[in-house]
């Protein structure tokens, strides 16, 4: 039987993807199904006085002021589907009150003033992503609404004596403000994005267990895999608990003795603690893995309107009998009616590579908004490269770039571009070393008289390094057959 070179390439590449995918644990993850629902009421009251005195002057101000807010909010995850719904209610109010006085021996002043807000808003979410069987198709939808009103008073009045003459000045207003909005996004989109972080959470604990001594063999497949798949959904247990570390541990430790890897079936303390370090330092780091294209039209209103009221006066008096006065108060309403329309496509492509890289590529393209035919560009890519415990190096840059027509031409877009880096090093108890540097350059679009062009520039910039050395570092206990040097670095 004679192969064609064609068909050996072709076989050639097909068993390499193969083998690759086969040795690529982030590729093979597939999301568990898991569901969670979380409630939390959460209410704050605050009060506070003071007072200030002087011979010839004193000051006496109090405030008080008071939050309250509710949240539900639904997760339900699996490879067919993702679903969230949200809704959040909260209010906050504030008041204080405050009156001043001061004298001279020809005179005397006395003031007031006083404040009240009050915050009221609900927000509604509710998003999907729904795919076709098995296959990589699917649809996303998200609809958002939201609905505040803020009420803001205030006032101020003072009283002037001097010998026979008084004067007495006021003024108030009062704000009513509304605003509701209502967006949605609907659209097909081709391609899988998946969370593997907890592929790499069992990978650092596998490490630390074999380091440690306390793993008897290493883990099973069926075990790194139900490992992974727990460290995955790890942040649902804060639906169910204040204090989810001790459960999630209780199920990892579980899985291992279900899978006969570590000695009587329990963890030491020293493995314990070393399990329970954080592998990346204080900075977090999602891996994410897969790609996904999507085209979806965006809809977005806002209505509402803002009321203002105010008023002053003037009154003087001479030996008690008014000699002057004046009033004046007004009202106005500002309203808000806007609607925009876009048609948005976005691209996404996110991949680890081993332990150490991962990559995160984004972009977005929007088109629309009626007459204004607004055409928005977003890009950015991310590098992350992570030695456990040791160096964790991002770097990223972004893009942005909006150009809109008015009067029948099309303006010069406005745009900013950013880039950053950041070098975190830390060899256990010697070293630690933090750098990092941004920049942003931006061309701002201004909108004056309904009609908007990129005008002026801004650039910004910034520099941060830090470090610690500790060259000499040591304990002992004899007493206690304890005796500690500087450590070396591990996994």
């Amino acid at each position: 039987m004679r192969w064609s070179p064609v068909a050996l390439v072709c076989t050639s590449a097909i068993l390499f993807a193969t083998a690759a995918a086969a040795q690529d644990p982030y590729s093979a993850f597939r999301i568990p199904e898991a569901r969670s629902f979380t409630w939390l009421v959460n209410g704050t009251a605050q009060w506070n006085r003071s007072y200030f005195a002087l011979p010839n002057q004193s000051s006496d101000s109090r405030a008080g002021q008071g939050a309250a807010s509710t949240s539900a909010h639904r997760h339900a995850e699996s490879e067919a589907h993702t679903t969230d719904l949200l809704l959040l209610a909260r209010g906050s109010w504030l008041s204080r009150r405050s009156s001043n006085q001061s004298f001279t021996a020809f005179s005397s002043n006395a003031g007031d003033d006083a404040s009240d807000r009050d915050v009221y808003a609900v927000n509604g979410s509710a998003s999907t992503t729904r795919y076709l069987g098995e296959s990589s198709w699917g649809f996303d939808a998200d609809v958002a609404a939201s609905y505040g009103y803020v009420r803001d008073a205030g006032g101020s009045g003072n009283i002037t004596t001097s010998g026979p003459s008084e004067f007495r000045n006021r003024s108030d207003r009062e704000i009513h403000d509304y605003q509701g909005s209502l967006s949605a996004d609907l659209g097909p989109g081709y391609g899988r994005v998946r969370d593997v972080t907890g592929v790499f959470d069992m990978q650092v604990l596998e490490e630390r267990l074999q380091a440690t001594g306390r793993l008897v063999h290493p883990l099973s497949p069926t075990a790194r895999q139900r490992l992974a798949e727990l460290f995955s959904v790890s942040g649902d247990f804060l639906a169910a608990h204040d204090r989810p570390d001790r459960y999630l541990w209780r199920e990892v430790e579980r899985l291992l003795r279900e899978d006969g890897a570590i000695e009587a079936g329990t963890f030491d303390a020293w493995s314990l603690m070393r399990a329970l370090e954080p592998a990346t330092l204080s900075i977090r780091i999602t891996r994410l893995a897969g790609w996904r294209l999507s085209g979806v039209y965006q809809l977005e209103a806002n209505r509402g309107h803002t009321d203002l009221d105010q008023q002053s006066s003037y009154v003087s008096f001479n030996n008690g009998v008014p000699t002057g006065s004046l009033e004046m108060s007004s009202s106005t309403r500002s309203t808000v009616h806007e609607t925009h329309g876009f048609a948005r496509a976005d691209a996404d492509v996110h991949r680890p590579f081993g332990m150490r890289w991962q990559m995160d590529i984004r972009g977005s393209g929007l088109y629309g908004d009626g007459p204004a035919r607004q055409v928005t560009l977003l890009s950015s890519l991310a590098l992350t490269y992570v030695l456990a415990d040791r160096w964790v190096a991002m770097g990223g840059v972004t893009q942005s770039a909006t150009s809109v027509v008015a009067d029948s031409t099309r303006l010069s877009p406005g745009w900013s571009v950013g880039a950053s880096a950041q070098l975190s090093y830390f060899f256990e108890d010697s070293w630690s070393v933090t750098a990092g540097v941004s920049q942003i350059q931006i061309r701002p679009m201004f909108t004056s008289g309904g009609s908007s062009a990129p005008q002026g520039f801004l650039r910004q910039s910034q520099i941060v390094i830090g470090l610690t050395y500790r060259p000499v570092g040591r304990f002992e206990a004899p007493g206690l057959g304890v005796s500690e040097r500087l450590a070396p670095g591990g996994i």
